[in-house]
């Protein structure tokens, strides 16, 4: 885990209004204050840190730098309120009256603060003391070798000990010191023209700004690494420039349009002018008004707001709201939670991006060390100095940028404060002219300046919900403009992408994160880096690293068609009409009845709704259709990076060749191969998978290809205005560059000497299936999907379907009403959806609501219909799961395994947990039962499922219960804000339905890397979208072996069984609640031992003041645990004491495995059912604790014989009449077990080796 851990919620010792909610609230108060240059309000706020007992050495330390470090800056910055006299008092005497030794960090940036001294002679002697005191602690080499400093700065440090050297470095010219970027390529004007679609703001335009060096002429194909790594750099400052500006032109758009004398005639440009002015001039006089040495700044929002300015703060506030409001429903208004999130995101965002840039610069001046590498190999054998390297001496850079990354994120309470507060003044500012006429006294109409939004509280289902409206008449004029479109930071990359080794990586100038991390509680983030630092993801880097250095191109044949019919404005494939014709039905009469009125209305919407989903469609394609015009001719890059379970992703966020079919269609290989003796066969196979004629044999699907060949010349020769044979293809652009290709290469002189740079696809057959058939060994589940060798492929939805109409021609015969119905109508699309998403961990309520819908579409579902689509899709649902179950039994087998173990674990406490609560328990009979709510977090459900890939990913499932929220008061309103920890309660559901599903997907992945590393080994290109490999034709049975030897590599081990075992030696000594029925032997037993236990503690209430029932339920889990630690020491008397002990587990333990049917199994289909409310105590301990003890009535029935207890239950379930019997609250008694997990399901007869042989594994 990092030193500093910004994931922690931890509460300060007490509350002080100028430190925070925390520690991770505190630290970014510090580093906010130090980014608008308050260092004294810093100072205090890190004096006030340095005091507190939470803070370890490290931290302190580690903060202590940070001040520093921005006091060094400011001083080269010239920056006000810093002074050179401020740092060497605080170095010299602060420092050590807070206790606070320097490190090598410490004393570099003290170096580097000696260059400011006017004189030579005071800058040696300054550097030389300071090194002095480094050689003292031991830590010179570090303090040298430091990432602080510019390479002119090194070698003055190096003149001025020049003893320690061996030879003295050579001068260096201190303007080389900056980046460089004169290797960018000059712009050319671009060739291709297309026409934009017309959006609200200048999203397209900031794009293309950023593109601006892309256009150039065929030059750089000549440019060496060094310099296209420059160009790299002034592509990602020119977009993140571009973006910084857009508020800008915004601005100016707004200025140029000018101020309509006519009041009432104001465009909406010169009104969100006229706002922009009035809020600048509101945010002005805020931060003028706030004094600067008050709580209220530095706690509230004060240097978060300044890190930005008044202007751009105006230009966001307005942007986000109208943004905001315009995606959520101009007209229905928007809730002022989901506004004021938008809006903080978007000003915390922009407050980084200068963070960034330091960061970057501070990683380019360490990354330039060639000449410094050389100074230091001869430091070390002239003086042999002992380096703390690799002790912990020194932390390492890219550690500490991660850690200002996290820094970078404002606290949640500053970060809704700023945004309501700037809403709420934008709503006080924010007017525009609207008519008034009194329709009673017919007077003229009039020109009033009105408020355009609106703040109101709503009840909704018995909740207060702040909204935000606009005015109707404003809202008509908003909504003839179409909605703004966003751009994404990162494009594809001109220079290889740096290669993966940390956390952060790819970008040059803005690294990407090696992981899209989804757990807000930060559990995930720290095992991820635990496994970077002790060198665990070696294989994982490579693979990412395989994927990003494929070198890219673009297809300018299939481009200039997708143009031109960009151009046309037609609605091709999945590009949308420029201007789509959507007629409006007739409104109804204003006699028609309510319910008319309703369905015109829910119509005119669904057609809006659609009209402006087309529109934002068109926008998404434009910027796809530029970001691919300027990379014409380019050879370019597509970093990858992977969520949480492993599966990687292009970074880039708009093109990339994951997109739709029009994105894929533009792919093609930068370096390109010859055909060979089999790449014209694959080039034909691939045709015919893109058509979508991909279930037939390999060469029914060449044959396929050639009996369309006059297609394929007229798609080529006139593909917009011919036959459009490609048009039909399931995959229509892909086909295109298909057939494009395939011509090519049959014109030339000699098809296997032509270069093919197109991608061949090969397919898994339902991947996650494939993964299921090998982990149960199901051998006609691995038949139906290609696991086993056929001459035909199999196909896994056709069979399901084929044995289902069987079932129902069987149960139409037989006078079943339904199957009579379902007479002819299945067929393979209509069970496709529920036998896919089986891997997803589909429910049964959920593949009835699948067929459900296929079964609208082919049997219209009236009332009046005898037998409802509903009913129907119940008994469907039936057979496709009996017949699925019947295929992949072992596989349904398996998926039960994992839940239950997700189960198991969820429900599960630690030996820490349980240590928290013994010393809970003391502390409650010392305060004489007074509970100690802070720190009951560890009474909570917290183990998530956590696993290893076979690639030594770690994976932890992000779900959980958010437990802590506040309530923060705004200028606004008040906000309840959720703060997610790692002291969250897991969400067991989730975490049971998620963890079958998850662990397939990150074998799937790890099967991609794996085969990634192998065909790189071979020399093939490489690409991947999830289950679909790409390579040249020539290299695709080079790659088809590659593919299946990755498989088998992985399940050739036993998967399951190394699973078992990790989840025992990782959840070691924990325990869970097992239930058997209250009136069993068992329960019986149990509930006595509890009434002789409960007579210790007298009546209702024991002496100390703390419920019966909650003190026996703590006890018993603590004896338990005891009784287990006994029994696993290596002493014998502490074993026999474990063994006299009597618990509930023991009771259970005695009974042997032959009893254990005693226990409740996990039904899985109730707990998957998301409609299931049971288990309201699943997340909590102290209620589960407590849950049996509810059970005993007054009377106390403990004691009782069994036959007593029978003779009274039969007694109570006698019916009286007239009276509704009440129902048995509890039918089963809990106890506490050691963590075990469910036998290992047996594995099929399946062998996975024959794989091997298998042709359509992947076609």
């Amino acid at each position: 885990m990092p030193l500093w851990d910004y994931t922690r919620g931890t509460e300060l010792h007490k509350r002080d209004a100028l430190l925070g909610q925390n520690i991770e609230e505190s630290l970014k108060n510090l580093r906010a204050c130090l980014a608008v240059g308050r260092f004294d309000r810093a100072e205090a706020i890190f004096r006030r840190l340095a005091k507190q007992s939470i803070f370890n050495v490290a931290e302190v330390l580690e903060a202590n730098n940070t001040y520093v470090r921005s006091m060094v800056h400011g001083l080269f910055r010239g920056q006000d309120g810093v002074a050179l006299r401020k740092l060497q008092m605080w170095f010299e005497v602060d420092m050590r009256q807070l206790g606070i030794s320097p490190d090598a960090t410490t004393l570099a940036l003290m170096c580097r603060s000696a260059f400011l001294l006017a004189s030579e002679k005071s800058r040696d002697r300054t550097l030389r003391r300071y090194l002095c005191i480094a050689e003292e602690a031991g830590i010179l080499h570090e303090t040298i070798e430091s990432g602080e400093y510019l390479p002119h700065e090194f070698n003055q440090i190096a003149r001025a000990r020049e003893d320690l050297f061996e030879q003295l470095p050579e001068e260096v010219d201190q303007t080389a010191d900056e980046v460089q970027f004169s290797s960018a390529p000059v712009p050319a004007p671009p060739a291709v023209v297309l026409n934009p679609a017309s959006q609200r703001g200048y999203g397209l335009e900031t794009l293309l700004k950023g593109l601006r060096s892309l256009h150039t002429d065929d030059s750089v194909a000549q440019l060496d690494d060094h310099q296209r790594s420059n160009w790299q750099i002034s592509l990602e400052e020119d977009i993140v420039t571009a973006e910084l500006e857009r508020w800008r032109l915004e601005h100016a758009a707004i200025l140029k349009m000018g101020i309509n004398p006519a009041l009432s005639s104001k465009s909406m440009e010169a009104l969100m002018w006229e706002w922009q002015d009035k809020l600048t001039k509101e945010i002005k006089a805020y931060l003028s008004s706030i004094s600067k040495n008050s709580p209220k700044y530095v706690h509230g929002d004060g240097p978060y707001l300044e890190q930005i300015g008044p202007q751009k703060l105006a230009a966001i506030t307005i942007i986000e709201t109208i943004r905001t409001l315009t995606c959520e429903g101009i007209s229905d208004g928007a809730p002022v939670f989901r506004v004021t999130d938008n809006l903080g995101k978007s000003l915390e965002m922009q407050s980084s991006v200068d963070n960034i840039q330091n960061r970057q610069e501070t990683k380019l001046r360490h990354a330039k060390s060639g000449q410094r590498n050389k100074m230091m190999k001869t430091l070390r054998v002239n003086k042999g100095i002992e380096t703390n390297l690799g002790k912990g001496g020194l932390i390492p850079l890219e550690t500490k940028l991660a850690r200002e990354r996290r820094s970078d994120e404002w606290p949640k309470v500053a970060r809704f404060r700023s945004a309501a507060l700037l809403l709420s003044k934008l709503i006080e500012v924010a007017r525009f002219p609207k008519k008034q006429t009194n329709v009673e006294s017919g007077t003229k109409a009039r020109v009033e300046s009105t408020l355009a939004f609106s703040h109101a509280i709503i009840r909704v289902n018995g909740k207060k919900k702040g909204m935000l409206y606009v005015d109707q008449e404003l809202a008509k004029r908003l909504t003839k403009e179409p909605p703004p479109c966003n751009m994404a930071h990162q494009l594809p990359m001109v220079a290889p992408p740096e290669s993966w080794s940390d956390f952060t990586g790819a970008y040059l100038r803005y690294p990407a994160n090696l992981m899209r991390l989804k757990d807000p509680s930060g559990i995930q983030d720290m095992y991820l880096h635990a496994a970077i630092e002790n060198g665990n993801l070696g294989k994982v880097f490579a693979g990412l690293n395989v994927l990003g250095k494929t070198e890219w191109r673009i297809n300018r044949a299939v481009f200039e068609v997708m143009a031109n019919t960009w151009n046309s404005g037609e609605a091709v494939t999945n590009f949308p009409a420029s201007n789509p014709s959507l007629e409006l039905p007739q409104e109804p009469e204003e006699s028609a009845i309510p319910l008319t009125k309703f369905k015109w209305k829910r119509e005119c919407q669904r057609l809006q709704n659609e009209y402006n989903g087309f529109h934002s469609n068109r926008c998404y394609m434009n910027l796809q259709m530029e970001i691919a015009r300027a990379f014409l001719g380019h050879t370019f890059f597509l970093p990858h990076n992977m969520d949480f379970r492993g599966r990687a992703y292009p970074v880039a966020g708009i093109f990339h060749h994951m997109g739709a079919d029009n994105a894929r269609g533009l792919f093609q290989f930068a370096k390109g191969k010859a055909l060979g003796e089999e790449g014209l066969f694959w080039l034909k196979v691939h045709l015919s998978n893109t058509f979508g004629f991909d279930k037939a044999s390999l060469e029914e699907r060449a044959q396929f290809t050639m009996d369309h060949l006059d297609d394929i010349k007229d798609s080529t020769q006139n593909p917009q205005n011919g036959r459009r044979w490609w048009l039909k293809a399931d995959d229509p652009w892909q086909c295109l560059a298909t057939c494009f290709e395939l011509l090519a290469a049959m014109e030339s002189p000699d098809p296997k000497e032509y270069i093919s740079h197109l991608p061949v696809h090969q397919d898994g057959t339902c991947n996650g299936l494939q993964h299921y058939a090998a982990l149960g060994g199901d051998e006609l589940g691995a038949a139906q999907v290609n696991l086993i060798p056929k001459d035909r492929p199999g196909d896994i939805y056709s069979e399901v379907a084929r044995l289902v109409k069987a079932d129902v021609e069987k149960d139409s015969e037989a006078g079943n009403p339904i199957a009579k119905i379902l007479h002819g109508k299945i067929s393979r699309k209509l069970v496709k959806q529920p036998v896919m998403t089986y891997v997803y961990g589909v429910t049964y309520f959920g593949a009835r609501a699948q067929l459900q819908k296929r079964l609208d579409e082919i049997i219209v579902d009236s009332p009046s219909n005898e037998i409802r689509n509903f009913t129907i899709a119940v008994y469907l649902t039936k057979k496709v799961f009996t017949h699925f179950g019947t295929m992949f039994s072992g596989a349904t087998r398996i998926q039960h395994w994992l839940a239950e173990c997700a189960g198991r674990i969820s429900t599960a406490v630690t030996p820490e947990q349980v240590e928290k609560i013994r010393k809970l328990n003391m502390e409650k009979e010392r305060q004489a039962g007074k509970i100690l709510k802070k720190k009951d977090h560890f009474l909570k459900f917290q183990s998530g499922v956590v696993w290893t890939t076979p690639l030594n990913l770690p994976v932890v499932q992000p779900y959980r219960e958010v437990d802590k929220t506040k309530s923060v008061a705004t200028a606004l309103q008040s906000f309840n804000i959720f703060f997610p920890s790692v002291n969250d309660s897991v969400h067991k559901r989730k975490q049971m339905a998620g963890f079958p599903p998850n662990f397939v997907h990150s074998l799937d992945a790890t099967h991609m890397l794996l085969s990634a590393l192998k065909c790189d080994q071979l020399g093939l290109s490489f690409a991947s979208v999830h289950d679909s490999f790409w390579t040249h034709a020539a290299d695709v049975p080079t790659m088809s072996r590659a593919l299946r030897d990755a498989f088998v590599e992985i399940h050739g081990e036993d998967v399951i069984g190394r699973l078992a075992e990790e989840f025992k030696t990782r959840y070691k000594r924990s325990m869970y609640r097992l239930s058997c029925p209250s009136l069993s032997p068992l329960g019986l037993q149990i509930r006595k031992l509890r009434a002789e236990r409960r007579k210790g503690y007298g009546r209702g209430k024991n002496n100390l003041g703390a419920p019966v029932k909650e003190k026996l339920g703590r006890d018993e889990m603590i004896d338990e645990y005891d009784r287990l630690s006994l029994l696993q020491s290596e002493d014998p008397a502490e074993r026999a004491k474990g063994e006299a002990m009597v618990t509930p587990g023991s009771l259970f333990a005695a009974l042997g495995p032959e009893h254990h049917d005693l226990l409740h199994p996990v039904d899985l289909q109730k707990l998957l059912n998301p409609e299931d409310t049971s288990a309201a105590s699943d997340h909590n301990i102290d209620a589960a604790l407590e849950e049996e003890m509810e059970a005993a009535p007054d009377h106390n029935t403990d004691d009782a014989p069994e036959e007593e207890i029978e003779a009274a239950t039969e007694e109570q379930s006698e019916a009286v009449p007239g009276v509704k019997k009440a129902k048995r609250p509890h039918t089963k008694t809990y106890f506490w077990v050691p963590l075990t997990f469910p036998t290992v399901p047996q594995k099929g007869s399946f062998d996975v080796q024959i794989v091997k042989d298998s042709t359509y594994f992947f076609s």
